[in-house]
């Protein structure tokens, strides 16, 4: 092996690969193990030591790599970098006259007590592993015998599991050993519990410590196994409130079981993510409403089906760098014709840990993860008992907005500025798409779902009148850009030409005479984003019109202009979510809608999104039927030719609508070294159950992402993307290249 610092390479079973060393035990992202080689993001394998990372490599690579490092080690460089700058110019909107929200916190009327069950660490067999994990929670509910609680259950993180005697990790097995104890992690919400008990909820916290020692593998999959197992908690509490479970008494009578939400905190992003989908797919019937993600994982880019969804994106986030659970809301909202809220809420002073008591400094294995991941990043930081106390905000304003029915918490939600109850020093930012019956899409400048920009509503025509403009998504920005959005996500980038210049965007009706009546709407909203090194150090000036009248931002003290960049020098590309009252019109306001013009009348540079006309609102959601589509997996013998590679996708029924995927995969290619494949838009049109993709392989021959040690193999995922109108069942499927 030839060592390069802290990575080498080397070869096993005819295949070379690169093992990156870390410097602790355990990946330090809450994702899946990821390495940037000469900066591409490739999946890795952590290796039985949990301090070596491996990813194989195509014969081309051997000798020609020049770095390899972490995302996490990457974003802390940066960050660390930033903090030695000057700081820019323009600072964040003036909060000072934001009004305050209402607390959802606040103590309710009933009393609260704790209670626990624990059938024992080795009860559940969870599909897919030969292993049993333990079937354990803790319930928080009303001591008075309120009847039908709406069910929030809560699903941790993969943190450490099993404490040593000496205060250290233990062993990676479960159970845990003899002489250690298990972390509860399971109880580290506690004080978020207790808050919405008191108004009437039962919550209820589950313990997954075996699935974090059970999880991995090439394919890791602990998204499906959380998912199985929040649903075996949810057919436990099902017996328990039809009086056969003697165990749960107490909880007899007690439960609406169709109204359910769910909280999954890093890794349990993804469980909670999943088991709305396995709840449908197995016809399970739970009614699962709204489900909140605490700096969750994104794995699986699971869209949910007309669901309320709300992301906590902790800026200072040092596990799951990416902030990706933004991506739940990217796409969900276009996905399935629902009427859900989908939210996102950025807390520029949060880390990762803080949320759960037992992951905090004070506690065995407990760490601050900002600390060394973001340097002296200038912004007003959270202390462990202050990020607790507004997740008690936000968890609690979530539930009794989505399941409570309680309209007064929206614009904790909504994109309204707001300061936090009780807590006026955290910087929270939220940003939201509305329910379908209260938005208009004018024009989203959407392309995943298809080679142009539709937002499947309004579909209005755009045309740059001066600058510049063109849709930008994740490849656009290169690797080095912390960008929290799903890699389909566009953004329209208008830009002036030079300096100061203007730049102007016109928007317009489709020619097939499409009008909107925009007194049917409270405001005009859209999302935009912005890097103060992009304009001087400054913020942008954005003027709007409608029909020509200009809107009035001015009137209504818009905090958002001229639009800052939202924590400058730290390159994170983050939304934010422009509310502007139709009311504040220089002019009245028009009965037909003609046009609608951004205009910079000073020059910069903005990217746009997903500007509608909207009424905040939760909207009304309802159960949709929706097909299930799978993904078969194929074994091929590679020949050194150009191959085309045929796989068949199929949906469990015919869908009215049509249903539009991608498939990617990521190969090693003898030549060409890393390729990532990806086909156009799929789309099943309706009454259409079964189409084939095909992958084009460039001559030269080559191997699987992944090598099988135990049959001589080499394997890489094919995966799903981008789906609409359907739901995943079997999304993941094999492409198996076999010895020759």
């Amino acid at each position: 092996m030839m060592s390069k610092i802290n990575w080498r390479y080397g070869r096993d079973h005819n295949a070379d690969y690169i093992e990156y060393l870390l410097d602790e035990p355990g990946y330090p992202e809450g994702a899946y193990p990821t390495l940037i080689v000469d900066g591409v993001v490739r999946d890795a394998t952590l290796m039985p030591d949990q301090k070596t990372l491996r990813v194989f490599i195509s014969v081309a690579q051997v000798n020609k790599i020049t770095e390899v490092t972490t995302p996490h080690q990457l974003f802390s460089r940066k960050a660390k970098l930033s903090s030695r700058q000057p700081a820019a110019s323009n600072k964040r909107g003036d909060r000072s006259a934001w009004p305050t929200a209402p607390d959802p916190a606040s103590l309710g009327p009933y009393k609260v007590t704790r209670k626990e069950y624990d059938f024992g660490d080795e009860i559940l067999a969870l599909p897919g592993i030969d292993d049993k994990v333990e079937l354990r929670a803790e319930v928080h509910l009303p001591v008075a015998r309120v009847l039908h609680c709406p069910i929030v259950v809560f699903i941790h993180g993969r943190h450490q599991t099993c404490l040593s005697e000496s205060g250290g990790p233990g062993a990676i097995i479960w159970p845990c050993a003899a002489n250690e104890s298990a972390l509860p992690n399971y109880k580290g919400y506690a004080s978020t519990a207790s808050a919405l008990a008191s108004h009437g909820y039962v919550v209820v916290s589950v313990s997954a410590n075996g699935v974090n020692r059970k999880e991995g593998g090439y394919i890791p999959d602990g998204g499906r196994l959380r998912g199985h197992l929040i649903l075996e908690h949810l057919q436990l509490l099902s017996r328990a409130n039809s009086g056969n479970c003697p165990e749960l008494s107490y909880l007899t009578g007690r439960l609406d079981l169709d109204s359910i939400g769910l909280v999954g905190h890093s890794r349990g992003g993804d469980g909670i993510a999943r088991a709305i989908t396995l709840n449908r797919v197995h016809k399970m019937g739970f009614g699962i409403r709204a489900a909140l993600f605490l700096g969750g994982t994104a794995m699986e880019k699971i869209p949910l089906p007309n669901i309320h969804t709300a992301a906590i994106l902790p800026f200072l986030d040092g596990d799951v760098v990416n902030l990706e659970s933004q991506i739940y809301s990217d796409i969900s909202r276009y996905a399935i014709a629902g009427d859900a809220l989908h939210s996102s809420v950025f807390w520029l002073g949060a880390n990762h840990n803080y949320f759960n008591k037992y992951w905090s400094p004070g506690f065995p294995l407990g760490t601050d993860d900002a600390e060394n991941a973001w340097g002296d990043v200038e912004v007003t930081r959270l202390s462990a008992s202050e990020q607790r106390r507004l997740a008690e905000i936000y968890i609690s304003g979530f539930f009794r907005l989505t399941l409570g029915k309680e309209p007064a918490f929206l614009s904790l939600f909504d994109g309204s500025p707001v300061k936090a109850p009780t807590l006026p020093k955290a910087d929270v930012r939220s940003s939201a798409h509305f329910p379908s019956s209260s938005r208009y899409t004018l024009q989203s400048f959407e392309t995943m779902y298809a080679d142009h920009p539709s937002p499947g509503q309004g579909d209005w025509q755009w045309e740059i009148v001066k600058g510049s403009g063109e849709l930008k998504g994740k490849p656009s920005f290169g690797e080095d850009l912390r960008y929290a959005h799903y890699g389909y996500h566009t953004f329209l980038n208008l830009k002036s030409d030079s300096g100061s210049s203007p730049a102007e965007l016109l928007l317009s009706p489709p020619e097939k005479g499409v009008s909107v009546d925009p007194s049917r709407y409270t405001h005009l909203s859209f999302h935009v984003a912005h890097f103060a090194v992009e304009n001087d150090n400054a913020g942008v000036e954005v003027q709007i019109y409608l029909n020509g009248s200009r809107l009035d931002l001015g009137q209504e003290g818009c905090v958002l202009w001229p639009i800052p960049e939202i924590v400058p020098g730290v390159d994170t590309f983050l939304k934010q979510q422009v509310l502007l009252p139709l009311g504040a019109m220089s002019a009245d306001l028009p009965k037909v809608l003609d046009t609608l013009a951004f205009v910079l009348p000073h020059g910069g540079n903005i990217y746009i999104s997903d500007i509608a006309l909207v009424t905040p609102s939760l909207g009304q959601p309802q159960p949709l039927a929706l097909p299930f589509v799978s993904v078969e997996s194929v074994s091929t013998l590679p020949t050194g030719l150009e191959q085309e590679i045929e796989v068949k996708v199929r949906l469990s029924e015919a869908s009215s609508s049509p249903v539009s995927l991608r498939l990617a995969v990521n190969i090693l290619h003898t030549v060409h070294s890393f390729m990532s494949i990806d086909t156009p838009p799929l789309v099943f049109e309706p009454e259409t159950t079964s189409i084939t993709a095909s992958f084009r392989i460039p001559a030269g021959g080559f191997k699987g992402e992944h090598f099988d040690l135990g049959n001589d193999r080499s394997l890489s995922v094919i995966r799903t993307m981008a789906l609409s109108n359907a739901l995943f069942d079997q999304e993941r499927a094999l492409l198996i290249l076999p010895a020759h």
